[in-house]
């Protein structure tokens, strides 16, 4: 959340008297403290209207008196508080300066026609996340003060403290007075087997509903309420409600000692929030954040993966053991593919005891295996469960899309492996008798020279065809090697330009190259690169187009354009058009020769050199290819 945009600063004006007009003298007082007690921040104060101004009427901090300055940081937002009846929620400003405002969660305080006299609000000076129940906690504090503007404050403050106890959801407040006698609590506490009188006359009485945090009943004595009236400012201590039957609580309890204006104890109040539910939500998204993380890792192994699926989830349950078991589709049984804890070197692995929990694991009617657990205590454990489930089939289904995807692509290598073995040799040995035939007897040439320079000329496309299958699945998946050599890449462009210039003149070429640009490369394969985009460029340019070469140098980067004037590329092929086979359908409209391999290829091959090609999008007319190269790749 940002700063409020508009809002400028004004001094606090500092106006006891004039402030909250129609106000009794102390009708402000205690309700700052009782609103950082309650929200557990370490700041609170409250406004009221004082003419054109908002004047401070009461103030209260945990450490010691919060001073003009830091109010003065706050009130651009409570100015907005005021001016617009609504709630305002800050939780980080970075721009605040250290001593200033970070966090400010502020309510309007109504009078009795509904319109903003003044704001209550609680403040850190560190970045905070408020709570829904601190929202309510305010508001309700907000109603009492506006109430507090009747003359009969006095008859209904009781009647107003008991309605905040009762309506503000998971605090609960209870003082003492100077002598430890319990006065005020909140009707859930009174209703507490065993409920103390005094904090004092019943000090070492115990409690064995109340725990500490490692699970061991209190004294009354040892109790906040108890370590407040001494004089201790608790904060944040965490006490376990266990009742004999029911589901265990976890209570965040903050207090703080009281004194009469004269500095005499004057007793102690504790606020009791009931965070087991916030706790609960973030055990259960840490867990399930612990697990988005492990099936996130590239490269992990499945081993790696499957335990850190199970140490969060078995910590996060507060279970005794954890596993997940996998269904074998082959074999048609289901293995324990891990669990936790893990048996330690050498030593058997013990099975926990009790039943276990079992939750499928499962996909779009696939089912992958199951998770099992034992003795999970923590609350929320089925929608736990469910969850990592949930995960856990997705990291499954993508590693077994993965592991299709690379038996398809082996076998797809080796079908081409195998297919090239077998067509290039009689490919080769009828080139080789075409070539003798034509050399042979004049009466036979004679008779066949049209028939075998067809041989020929198909014999070489397919040759070409399963050298550039060949070629691309050996690079692509590695058997392939590069020649790595210094290269000067504007000499082989030019070589090529002059090679490949069609004799008829039907097309024209031109290039624009420096007089070197040497890099580090596979001279044999860039050499294919000029020449597929150089053929590509001449078949679909008209009659009478121009091809443009342009190569250049920006930086540690050789840039190769090649454009020509031909009808250009769909927006709907643009996608495809580097995929193998892939053939446009300019292409099969006009019959243009070729394969779809030449850009498959092409592509790889640049790939493999650290660079990248792609289709210009700006080009004014026909197709203009751009290949990056680094003139140092790795290798």
């Amino acid at each position: 959340m940002t700063e409020p945009r508009g809002v400028t600063a004004t001094a606090v004006a500092q106006q006891p008297d004039a402030a909250g007009r129609g106000l009794p003298r102390d009708a402000a007082r205690g309700w700052a403290r009782l609103a950082a007690l309650a929200t557990g921040a370490p700041l609170a104060a409250v406004w009221l209207a004082a003419g054109d101004h908002l004047a401070v009427r009461d103030r209260w901090a945990a450490r010691a008196r919060p001073d003009d300055d830091v109010l003065d940081s706050a009130l651009p937002y409570v100015e907005l508080v005021r001016d617009t009846g609504e709630p305002y929620e800050l939780r980080d400003t970075r721009a605040a300066a250290p001593g200033d405002v970070h966090a400010f969660l502020g309510v309007d305080i109504p009078d009795p026609d509904g319109r903003p006299v003044g704001v209550v609000a609680a403040l850190d000076l560190h970045p905070r996340a408020w709570q829904p129940a601190d929202y309510t906690t305010l508001r309700d504090i907000a109603g009492m003060v506006s109430a507090a503007r009747t003359p009969d404050l006095g008859r209904r403050a009781p009647l107003l403290l008991s309605g905040l106890l009762e309506s503000v959801e998971n605090i609960m407040i209870i003082s003492c007075n100077a002598d430890g006698t319990i006065e005020l609590a909140d009707e859930a506490l009174r209703a507490l087997p065993g409920m103390p009188a005094s904090v004092r006359a019943d000090a070492d009485h115990v409690l064995p509903w109340l725990c500490d945090a490692a699970g061991h009943p209190l004294r009354v004595g040892d109790t906040p309420l108890a370590r407040a009236y001494g004089g201790e400012r608790v904060r944040d201590a965490r006490v376990l409600y266990r009742p004999p039957s029911g589901t265990a609580r976890t209570w965040s309890i903050n207090g703080l000692p009281l004194r009469h204006a004269d500095g005499r104890p004057a007793g102690a109040i504790v606020a009791v929030h009931d965070v087991t539910d916030a706790r609960r939500r973030r055990r259960l998204r840490e867990a399930e954040l612990a697990v988005a993380r492990a099936v996130a890792v590239p490269g992990a192994a499945p081993d790696r993966v499957y335990a850190a699926i199970l140490a969060a989830l078995g910590a996060a349950l507060d279970a005794t053991g954890a596993e997940l078991w996998l269904d074998d589709a082959v074999g048609g049984r289901t293995r324990r593919a891990a669990r936790w804890p893990a048996p330690a070197d050498g030593q058997p692995p013990a099975d926990p005891a009790g039943a276990a929990e079992v939750t499928p694991v499962a996909l779009g009617g696939h089912r992958f295996g199951s998770l099992r657990t034992r003795g999970a205590r923590a609350d929320g454990a089925r929608e736990l469960l469910d969850s990592v489930a949930e995960q856990v089939a997705h990291y499954l289904e993508q590693r077994r899309a993965a592991a299709l995807a690379e038996e398809l692509s082996r076998t797809r290598d080796e079908f081409i492996a195998l297919a090239g073995h077998a067509l290039r040799t009689p490919l080769t040995a009828i080139a080789s008798l075409a070539e003798l035939l034509r050399e042979g007897d004049a009466d036979l040439a004679d008779q066949r020279i049209a028939l075998l320079g067809r041989i020929e000329s198909n014999a070489a496309t397919l040759r070409g065809i399963v050298e550039d299958l060949l070629d691309l699945a050996g690079l692509e998946s590695g058997h392939i090697s590069l020649i790595w050599a210094p290269v000067d890449l504007a000499e082989l462009v030019e070589r090529r330009l002059a090679e490949r210039a069609p004799a008829d003149g039907r097309v024209r070429l031109r290039g624009e190259l420096p007089e070197h640009l040497p890099l580090t490369g596979d001279r044999m394969r860039l050499g294919q690169v000029v020449d597929n985009l150089l053929s590509n460029a001449v078949k679909y340019s008209p009659e009478g187009g121009e091809v443009r070469v342009r190569l250049h140098r920006h930086d540690d980067i050789a840039e190769l354009t090649v454009a020509d004037e031909g009808l250009g590329v769909p927006a709907a092929e643009r996608d495809k058009l580097f995929h193998r086979f892939f053939r446009g359908a300019t292409a099969h409209e006009r019959g243009i020769p070729g394969t779809g391999l030449g850009l498959a290829l092409t592509r790889v091959i640049v790939e493999r050199h650290g660079g990248s090609i792609a289709l210009a999008d700006d080009a004014a007319r026909g197709a203009e290819f751009v290949v990056r190269l680094p003139l140092n790749p790795p290798q």
